[in-house]
């Protein structure tokens, strides 16, 4: 071995391994979602094989972090580093299994407007000076309080 160069510990080891997992996974979210919706005929096939493979990364990193011991700081900060940043990478990302967000972004424009959300179906012509472009032509069953 040459001398100065330095044979990394099982911990750093561990530390990469973790951080390039989760630079993967980061890239999967951020990147793969927005382009999955972009260009697949079948978004709902693609994405469950993309959260699929997204899961795969996810089992493996969980049993690399399992097997190592609880005090490494640094590891758990990495960890929560990468939930945060996930989290941050969604939501930008195209709602594409449930248009459920558009009703409840409807019904909290009804509350502000100092209306109950049971009272009237979306569809209702009390409720039609607070019909947008945005957020009413995606709610499902406009017609149902």
């Amino acid at each position: 071995m040459t001398q100065g160069a330095r044979v990394p510990t099982g911990r750093t080891r561990t530390r990469l391994l973790i951080g390039v997992l989760g630079t993967v996974s980061l890239l999967g979210y951020g990147a793969g979602l927005p382009a999955l919706v972009a260009q697949s005929t079948q978004p709902h096939v693609a994405y469950m094989g993309l959260f699929g493979a997204l899961f795969a990364v996810y089992v493996f990193a969980t049993s690399i972090i399992l097997r190592r011991s609880p005090d490494d700081r640094l590891l758990v900060a990495l960890v929560l580093a990468f939930a945060l940043l996930f989290r941050v990478s969604l939501l930008a990302s195209p709602v594409l299994l449930s248009s459920d967000v558009y009703r409840y972004l409807w019904d909290g424009r009804v509350q502000r407007a100092g209306i109950s959300p049971y009272r009237y179906a979306p569809a209702a012509g009390e409720l039609a000076p607070l019909r947008d472009a945005a957020v009413y032509p995606n709610i499902n069953r406009p017609t149902k309080p």
